[in-house]
């Protein structure tokens, strides 16, 4: 290394004197050994010395550059902390969203429910009506007769809302003893003597805090058409309930009850019992 590369490190504090030196030192081969290897190192020991900053600089320079990695670091670990808060964040707001979306569903599907529910019990009860008031004025009356007196409208409503036909829901009018009459064949007889007294009641009541459902339809059994009429009796009270009864007061002519009884024990909480009567047609029912 001559004094050249060490004018490289430091140009300002570069004491020239000292490279006279050095260069005298190694271009020396007249000095006795032990005196030029003495002079020498001393001269190399205060150059170093002198020429000690550049060193230093590299040190401040690499701990600089370390400092800056490391803040560098920092740096990326904190953005990725505020990418998955944001990412969490909008998970979140998804999952309320959908929450949302749900419950408004929900809320248009017992809208939608209840609706249909109104629909199909005004059109009952505007056929029930129009059939009742057929009594002021027949004895009987072909079914067809009924049907060819209904609107067009009426006809495909009661088809697609009730999904029933005229028949079925004259049955049932029967059976509900909403109508006081029987069919046979054809005809829609009408009943003026012994008239069976229906009590007020509706398709569901709630009776304190007891629910009363009730309904049924025809079914087969053993080759024989048998109508099943259920009664679901549920206790929405904090009370156990006990002793209920079910008694059926009016049933239609021409049907025979299995039944006309049920008596339920007890009846606990937020429970329900769904007693089912069977009801099958004598010879003189169609």
């Amino acid at each position: 290394m001559d004094a050249r590369t060490f004018f490289k490190y430091d140009k300002k504090t570069f004491d020239r004197e000292k490279i006279d030196i050095f260069n005298q030192l190694n271009n020396s081969r007249d000095h006795s050994k032990d005196h030029s290897q003495t002079s020498k190192e001393l001269m190399i020991n205060t150059l170093k010395q002198e020429f000690s900053i550049p060193g230093e600089k590299i040190i401040i320079l690499e701990k600089q550059k370390e400092l800056e990695m490391q803040i560098e670091i920092e740096r990326k670990k904190k953005e990725k902390e505020r990418e998955l808060k944001e990412t969490e964040r909008r998970e979140v707001e998804r999952k309320i969203k959908r929450e949302i979306r749900e419950i408004e569903k929900e809320k248009k599907m017992k809208e939608k429910e209840e609706q249909e529910r109104e629909e199909k019990e005004q059109l009952y009860n505007y056929l029930l009506e129009k059939i009742s008031n057929l009594n002021i004025i027949y004895d009987e009356i072909k079914i067809i007769d009924i049907e060819n007196k209904l609107s067009g409208e009426i006809k495909m409503s009661y088809q697609t809302i009730l999904n029933k036909n005229l028949i079925t829901l004259i049955e049932e009018m029967i059976l509900n003893a909403d109508i006081n009459a029987r069919i046979r064949g054809d005809y829609l007889i009408f009943i003026k003597k012994d008239l069976i007294i229906k009590p007020e009641q509706q398709t569901f009541q709630h009776i304190k805090d007891i629910l009363i459902l009730r309904g049924g339809d025809w079914k087969i059994e053993n080759k024989q058409s048998v109508f099943s009429y259920k009664v679901k009796v549920k206790n929405n009270s904090e009370f156990v309930l006990t002793n209920i009864q079910i008694l059926l007061t009016s049933i239609p002519s021409g049907l025979i009850s299995q039944s006309d009884k049920y008596v339920i024990d007890v009846l606990n909480p937020n429970s329900f019992e769904s007693p089912t009567f069977k009801f099958s047609a004598n010879e003189s029912c169609v």
